[in-house]
């Protein structure tokens, strides 16, 4: 067998599509593309026009693949392989029928080679490529090796130990694009409640949908600062619930009308503002939030972590053992909301089939 893929999740399952050798998909659950089903809500943003390598960890690392395999191009390749797709006014892109499992049914119909519930636990090197050890105690010759196993979010497996015994590393994976977790008063009493605003963290700010969880806060505002936090970025938080208005701006609205914030919102800005004596406008404008950590890997939509991705070349090939490669979460990539994570699964797995295919 020419390649072995570790991992039939995204980036697993593009790669599987785009070779054109005998290969098979090796799947520690009971399915492929578990994770894919959940992203996007269940509506799978397949990526986003206006992707910017900015919003990944490591922009300079993420740019030359982005060039090589675009937004773009990532449409046109869902297209010729059935999937009718949609681009909405942000520039993410999704599946006509925004729902993930039509992505899904497009990338797996065409892959016969899948061995589901047995994961890989060793990697051997050989005369003529690798064999690999499988938990049930069966063994695979390959001459590639791909491991395209994820990370631990959302109930996923990592498998970036089989490399290290070929002198990689790896840094901790930790949860990201997930909820903050808050001392609670910082959400007293607004349970259940969204809002759009400002989720200001040290010196950047993200704005988007907030949602008010008992232990925290949630929402793609909140997703995005928690990637920083993964980083290990630090500063102080506050929710800015009026970012398009100036302070002078939103003191005369505060002022002079109502009906501007959810009832529970208004409530708990007007109990901030007599406990601390400053003015609504002020509250608004600054609402402190004390935060303490992110949320655990179950909530995760990503992890930030992975594969040193310097150990790799142009065509993610390991710079240490010819013939292993790494796609999507296994390596230390990770972005933002908004389909910057898919896209770097698709851009990796391409980027590694186009080396295996000239092999």
């Amino acid at each position: 067998m020419k390649t072995a893929i570790i991992g039939g999740g995204a980036s697993g399952l593009m790669l599987a599509n785009m070779l054109g050798c005998e290969y098979t998909v090796i799947e520690k659950a009971d399915r492929v593309g578990k994770k894919l089903l959940a992203t996007g809500n269940g509506k799978c943003n397949l990526t986003n026009l206006a992707i910017s390598p900015s919003g990944y960890n490591l922009p300079d690392e993420v740019a030359p693949f982005l060039k090589r395999f675009s937004p773009e191009k990532t449409v046109e390749l869902f297209n010729s392989l059935g999937l009718l797709t949609t681009v909405k006014e942000d520039g993410k892109v999704y599946p006509f029928s925004e729902c993930a499992s039509t992505v899904l049914n497009v990338l797996r119909k065409n892959i016969k080679n899948i061995t589901l519930s047995d994961g890989a636990v060793k990697i051997e090197k050989t005369s003529v490529g690798y064999k690999i050890f499988l938990e049930s105690g069966k063994t695979l010759t390959a001459q590639n090796v791909v491991l395209c196993s994820g990370s631990p979010a959302s109930g996923g497996f990592s498998a970036v130990e089989l490399y290290k015994r070929f002198g990689h590393n790896s840094f901790t994976f930790k949860p990201s694009l997930c909820p903050v977790l808050t001392d609670k008063e910082s959400v007293k009493g607004l349970n259940g409640i969204r809002v759009k605003a400002s989720l200001h963290f040290g010196d950047t700010a993200q704005t988007g949908e907030i949602l008010f969880k008992e232990y925290g806060l949630s929402g793609i505002a909140s997703f995005n600062v928690s990637s920083l936090i993964a980083r290990g970025n630090t500063g102080d938080m506050y929710i800015d619930f009026l970012p398009q208005l100036s302070y002078d701006e939103a003191k005369t609205v505060t002022e002079n009308y109502s009906g501007i914030f959810h009832t529970k919102v208004h409530e708990r800005l007007c109990e901030r503002a007599k406990a601390s004596n400053k003015e609504l406008y002020e509250v608004c404008k600054k609402y402190g939030v004390t935060y303490i950590k992110n949320a655990d890997f179950s909530l995760s939509q990503v992890c930030c972590g992975g594969l040193d991705i310097l150990q790799f070349d142009e065509n993610l090939e390991s710079r240490l053992s010819k013939g292993l490669f790494a796609a999507g979460e296994a390596l230390n990539v990770d972005g933002v909301c908004g389909g910057y994570n898919l896209q770097w699964a698709w851009s990796s797995a391409l980027a590694v089939s186009q080396k295996i295919n000239s092999i």
